[in-house]
C-alpha cells in the first residue's frame, strides 16, 4: 500500500501552523505570572541534536519547559517521544529505553543522571545525555555524549540542518508512531503503548471541541500532572497547541501540598485533576471552614446546600431552585476564587473512582465531577454499554449499569411495555417488539405480570442471558464485561420517576429505589 502523506490539516504540528503563524504556546513557571515565554514553532527544532528518523527520545523529567521543548522537537524531525516517569528505577528506565530504542534522553537533575549513568552500557543505541538543571557532575559537557541543556542552546542550526528538517517534516505520515506512553511499572516492567500522529491530533480536536466556549489564544492551563502519563500529555502538551494555550509549571511538590498555591496565582481556564487530588483539595477545603466561626460556617453550609440542591435536581432531570441557587451561589463563588477556580470552565477528573463526599462537596461549590469507575479504575463507558445492550435485545427498553465502586458490572433491565396515553405511565400490555421477541421464544405472554409471575420465565431469562453474553463477547476487556442482570417490575416513564422531562435516566433515582436488588448482585 502506498504511504499516505500527511496534508496541512492531518499532523499536529501542520495543525499549529494553519491556524495562525502567530500560534505559540506560552510557557512559563508560576513565578513568571504574565510574563510567560511565547514559544513558536521553529524554537523546537534546536533540540534535535543527531536524532534520526524514527529514533525515540526519552525524556525522564518533571513538567517544565525543557520537557515540552524536548517532546516537540522529536516529533518534527520525525522521531518519537517516550515519558519516563521520575520515580522509576533505573532497571525500569533501561527498560523504557530500550524499549523505545532511545538514542537520545534528556534528564531532569543529578538524580536523574544518576540513574543513567548506571545503565548506559547497557544501551548501546543511546548515544546523548542531555541534562536541564544542575548540579552538575564533572563528567557533563566533558565525556562525549553527555551535555548541559545550556549546551545544547547555543547550538547553531546551519542550512544543512535546516533543509533536512524541512524534508522529514514534510514526510511525516498520519499513521506513524508518534508518541511511546509507558506505564509507571508499579505492577511489573513498564508497558508502552504507540499512539500515532493521526490518533493523536483527532483526539485533541474531538476534545477541544467538547470544552466550552473555547477562546484561542486565551486559554491557561497549569501542567502539574506527570507529562509521562496520556493524560497530562494530552491536556498540557498537545491539546493547548490547538487552541494556543499558555502553560505554567507547579513546582515539584505539587502532589505534595503546594498545588492550591499554583492555581491561586494562575487561575486557569481549565483544570484536570486525579481522584485523590480533588480528595485532597476537599479535605484542606474542609479543615479551613472548620477554623471558621458559628455564622460564617452557617451560611456558607446553607449556600452549599442551595447549590447542591440545584445540581442534583438537574442531575435527576428536575429543574431546581433558580432563586436559591443564585444566592447560594454568591457566597460559594468566593469558594471557587479562594481556590483560584474563580475563571475556571471545565473541570476533569479520572482514571479512578471519586469519593462520593468528594464529588458532592465540589457540586455544592459549582465544580461538577462525574465518572462511573470500577473498583479496579477502570473507566467505564457506560452509555455506550447500555446502548450495546439494547442492541442485541430490542424487547428491552432499559438498561441501567452499575458498577462504581463495584468489584464487577451489573446491569438493571426492563422490557418494552405500552404507555398510558392520558398519562404517559407504563402498562402492563408488551409493545409490538417485545411481543416479537416473546413470540420468536414460542412463549404467548402478552403482558409483562405475566412473564414476572413464572419466576420470571426461565426461557425470557435465558434469552437475555444470551444477549449479555453476545455483548460479553465482543467486550473491549474482561473489565467492561456484565456479570449479573435483574428484570424490574416495569418500564421507565417520568410517571413512575425513573426518567426526568428529557427522557434521560435518573440515574442515582433508580439506584437508590432498586438498591435492594443490587446488594444483591454483589452478595
Amino acid at each position: 500500500m502506498e504511504t499516505k502523506v500527511l496534508n496541512n490539516n492531518e499532523m499536529l504540528a501542520r495543525y499549529a501552523i494553519k491556524l495562525d503563524q502567530r500560534v505559540k504556546i506560552q510557557m512559563g513557571n508560576i513565578e513568571q505570572i504574565g510574563s510567560a515565554k511565547p514559544i513558536t514553532i521553529p524554537e523546537y527544532f534546536q533540540n534535535t541534536l543527531g536524532l534520526k528518523e524514527r529514533d525515540s527520545v526519552g525524556i525522564l523529567a518533571f513538567n517544565c519547559p525543557e520537557w515540552f521543548y524536548s517532546a516537540i522537537a522529536a516529533v518534527y524531525a520525525g522521531g518519537i517521544v517516550a515519558g519516563i516517569y521520575t520515580t522509576n528505577s533505573p532497571d525500569a528506565v533501561q527498560h523504557v529505553l530500550e524499549t523505545a530504542g532511545a538514542t537520545i534522553c534528556i534528564v531532569d537533575n543529578k538524580k536523574q543522571m544518576d540513574k543513567i549513568r548506571v545503565i548506559k552500557e547497557n544501551l548501546p543505541k543511546l548515544k546523548t545525555i542531555i541534562q536541564i538543571n544542575g548540579p552538575f557532575d564533572s563528567f557533563v559537557s566533558v565525556e562525549d555524549g553527555y551535555y548541559k541543556w545550556s549546551d545544547i542552546e547555543q547550538i547553531q542550526i546551519d542550512n544543512d540542518i535546516e533543509i533536512e528538517l524541512e524534508k522529514r517534516f514534510n514526510s511525516l505520515v498520519p499513521n506513524e508512531c508518534c508518541s511511546l506512553i509507558f506505564t509507571s511499572g508499579t505492577t511489573g516492567k513498564p508497558k508502552g503503548v504507540m499512539l500515532s500522529h493521526d490518533n493523536i491530533i483527532s483526539s485533541c480536536k474531538a476534545a477541544s471541541k467538547r470544552l466550552e466556549s473555547l477562546q484561542i489564544g486565551e486559554e491557561i492551563l497549569v501542567s502539574y500532572l506527570p507529562l509521562s502519563h496520556i493524560a497530562a500529555q494530552y491536556f498540557d502538551l498537545f491539546m493547548p497547541i490547538c487552541f494556543a494555550g499558555c502553560v505554567y509549571f507547579a513546582d515539584r511538590d505539587a502532589l505534595k501540598g503546594t498545588l492550591v498555591k499554583a492555581l491561586i496565582k494562575v487561575r486557569p481556564t481549565r483544570f484536570i485533576g486525579v481522584p485523590r487530588v480533588w480528595e485532597k483539595i476537599h479535605e484542606k477545603m474542609i479543615q479551613v471552614e472548620s477554623n471558621s466561626n458559628y455564622l460564617s460556617s452557617f451560611i456558607l453550609n446553607v449556600a452549599k446546600k442551595f447549590v447542591f440542591n440545584y445540581h442534583d435536581a438537574r442531575i435527576s432531570g428536575g429543574y431546581g431552585n433558580i432563586v436559591a441557587y443564585k444566592t447560594g451561589q454568591q457566597i460559594t463563588n468566593k469558594v471557587k476564587f479562594a481556590l483560584g477556580f474563580d475563571r475556571c470552565r471545565t473541570f476533569m477528573t479520572g482514571a479512578a473512582p471519586t469519593n462520593s463526599k468528594t464529588k458532592q462537596y465540589f457540586c455544592s461549590i459549582d465544580i461538577l465531577l462525574e465518572l462511573i469507575i470500577t473498583s479496579g479504575g477502570e473507566n467505564i463507558p457506560f452509555i455506550l454499554i447500555e446502548e450495546s445492550i439494547k442492541k442485541e435485545l430490542p424487547g428491552i427498553s432499559n438498561a441501567l449499569l452499575i458498577g462504581d465502586k463495584r468489584k464487577y458490572l451489573s446491569i438493571l433491565l426492563t422490557i418494552k411495555t405500552k404507555m398510558d396515553p392520558e398519562n404517559g405511565g407504563p402498562l402492563d400490555e408488551l409493545e409490538q417488539e417485545s411481543l416479537q421477541w416473546i413470540k420468536t421464544l414460542n412463549l404467548k405472554y402478552t403482558k409483562l405480570s405475566e412473564i414476572l409471575k413464572s419466576g420470571p420465565c426461565p426461557i425470557v431469562l435465558k434469552s437475555i442471558q444470551d444477549g449479555v453474553d453476545r455483548y460479553n463477547k465482543k467486550a473491549i476487556s474482561n473489565v467492561h464485561t456484565i456479570k449479573k442482570f435483574a428484570l424490574l417490575p416495569n418500564d421507565f416513564s417520568m410517571v413512575t420517576g425513573e426518567l426526568g422531562p428529557t427522557l434521560k435516566l435518573k440515574r442515582s433515582g433508580i439506584k437508590q429505589k432498586y438498591m435492594h436488588i443490587i446488594e444483591k448482585f454483589y452478595e
